[in-house]
């Protein structure tokens, strides 16, 4: 099978796509790359199959049998919230992430999803080499410099960043109201941060709203394009293919637990902590978790915190997310609460990170 076509429309011409594709994951890569394909003419002829152990099978479905689709919870894409960011120290990250901003503000994960509450990222002291580099990214992707040929629309504005040269300037992006005194601890300072810059273009969003949109629209395509089968991928299935560098083995799909098999011309796996049970990436990747802590707020302070840009510490590791009102809780899987409701009118996200990302 041929390669998927680069972004020049002559090697599109000579790109033929498959007529089947398989995709393992209803995460947020799972869903998207679905929605990519099925959105995109060059697949037009293309049928998908998407398989999840919490997405409804189609069968179900055309028998009439209702089903109410639920995200898996232990998926790493759903819970509260998410950053949306084009602050990220790898270039071409940031530009694709720039472009995907785009989308966000145009409503891609439903009505009031994302939130540009705006980004203040920060480091201790003697700063932090990601911090810099993400900066000056964001700075090389906005519209003042013409560095990049995108619409005017597109990408931050430099006046939408600005640098910060003291934890004083910290605090006042982030809209405390406490000043720093001469005898603020420096652990204070550390985990206030004391260089850094805010970039008002970046935010957050619904995470959980949005993969459920994203889902919606998938199902708009209808069964003649798009196949859900709920159920488990165990073993990943091969067969020979002859190429130039001889004949080597060729996935053409998965083994299921239940033993049935799933076969296609092309298959995605985007099984995000799972993948090392389907292929070996030992001394490649290692999943990682990260400490999630969610605070209640009493009404008071959730106004005041709902104002708040996003707050990343990446010499800490510690980031805040403004809060979500009650009425849009989410499950928080990640919190290990059976309920999604909270006693108080909204909460706070405050995580760990295990590292830069």
């Amino acid at each position: 099978m041929s390669h998927p076509p680069d972004s020049g429309p002559q090697n599109q011409q000579h790109y033929q796509p498959p007529s089947s594709i398989l995709v393992v994951g209803a995460g947020v890569f799972g869903l998207s790359t679905t929605l990519a394909v099925l959105s995109s003419p060059v697949y037009a002829r293309t049928h998908v199959t998407l398989v999840d152990p919490d997405v409804p099978n189609t069968a179900n479905q055309r028998a009439g049998r209702p089903h109410t689709y639920t995200p898996n919870p232990h998926a790493a894409s759903i819970d509260s919230s998410r950053i949306i960011r084009s602050d990220y120290a790898n270039s071409a990250y940031a530009e694709l992430a720039t472009e995907a901003q785009e989308a966000w503000r145009k409503g891609f994960g439903g009505d009031n999803v994302y939130q540009e509450s705006g980004l203040v990222v920060v480091a201790g002291e003697g700063g932090n080499e990601y911090v810099e580099a993400a900066c000056r990214n964001v700075e090389k992707n906005s519209n003042g410099n013409g560095r990049l040929t995108k619409p005017a629309a597109a990408g931050p504005r430099l006046e939408d960043v600005e640098r910060l040269r003291s934890p004083e300037e910290v605090r006042v992006a982030l809209g405390s109201k406490e000043s720093i005194s001469p005898t603020t601890k420096g652990t204070e300072i550390e985990q206030l941060g004391t260089t850094g810059y805010i970039n008002h273009s970046s935010g957050w969003a619904n995470a959980e709203r949005a993969i459920r949109t994203v889902f919606q629209r998938i199902t708009s395509y209808g069964s003649s394009r798009i196949t859900f089968r709920r159920a488990e991928a165990k073993q990943l299935l091969f067969c020979p293919s002859q190429t130039a560098q001889g004949n080597k083995p060729t996935v053409s799909g998965v083994l299921l637990t239940d033993n049935s098999r799933l076969s296609a011309e092309l298959t995605i796996l985007a099984t995000g902590a799972w993948t090392g049970s389907l292929l070996d990436l030992r001394g490649r990747l290692q999943a990682t978790g990260q400490v999630v802590a969610y605070v209640p707020l009493t009404a008071a302070e959730a106004e005041e915190m709902q104002k708040m840009p996003v707050f990343l510490n990446l010499s800490t590791g510690y980031f805040v997310i403004p809060p979500i009102r009650n009425a849009e809780a989410p499950s928080t899987a990640n919190a290990h609460t059976p309920s999604s409701s909270c006693p108080s009118p909204a909460f706070t996200r405050i995580e760990k990170a295990s590292g830069e990302r």
